[in-house]
């Protein structure tokens, strides 16, 4: 019974270390997309000011695509 219990623990130890892991490794994700999209703005910015649509709809579909991961 204490093998069984010894076990247990290390098994809930390690479910507790990967679950922050995924956490850590989420929120890092989350921070990357949101500094991608503060510069995806300055870009759209920078596209609608110079009139150039193309940049602009590039970096216009990339931005909703980080809006849509963002969602899941």
């Amino acid at each position: 019974m204490e093998h069984y219990t010894y076990a247990h623990s290390n098994q809930l130890e390690q479910m507790i270390k990967e679950v922050n892991e995924i956490g850590v490794g989420y929120i890092i994700e989350e921070a990357l997309r949101n500094v991608r999209k503060k510069e995806l703005e300055a870009y759209i910015d920078e596209a609608l000011k110079n009139k150039n649509s193309e940049d602009f709809n590039r970096y216009v579909t990339e931005y909703h695509q980080l809006e849509d991961r963002l969602d899941d």
